[in-house]
């Protein structure tokens, strides 16, 4: 399976700069990435603990986040619900894309388990 590019960026360690990331991406992959992407990976990696390679394949290894509290998790839903539904069908998509499909199947199963009260 080819790697994704979520994948290319955390082959790299985050003590490179993001425009260094491109560059090598571009040389060794073949793949034009984007700042923001570089950005956004790390973030989450930081957010969730360090990804640790597997296999060849990086793989985010979630620490235990806490949980969110119910005013933000309210927002969130009310922010969800008031844009048109495709368009959240849209964005979803386009975040699947850039975490790459694994890391939003995580993502979705600690939304599920969250209790809404």
């Amino acid at each position: 399976m080819a790697d994704t590019q979520t994948d290319i960026v955390r082959k790299y360690p985050h003590t490179i700069k993001a425009s260094e990331v491109i560059r090598l991406a571009r040389k060794e992959y073949g793949v034009k990435i984007k700042p923001g992407l570089v950005y956004s990976v790390r973030s989450l990696d930081r957010k969730f603990g360090p990804s640790k390679l597997q296999n060849g394949t990086a793989v985010a290894t979630p620490a235990s986040p806490a949980p969110a509290p119910v005013v933000k998790r309210r927002k969130a839903a009310a922010a969800l619900a008031s844009a048109p539904k495709s368009q959240k069908e849209d964005d979803l998509r386009k975040l699947v894309l850039q975490i790459g499909v694994e890391n939003a199947r995580r993502v979705i199963d600690s939304v599920e388990s969250l209790t809404w009260s």
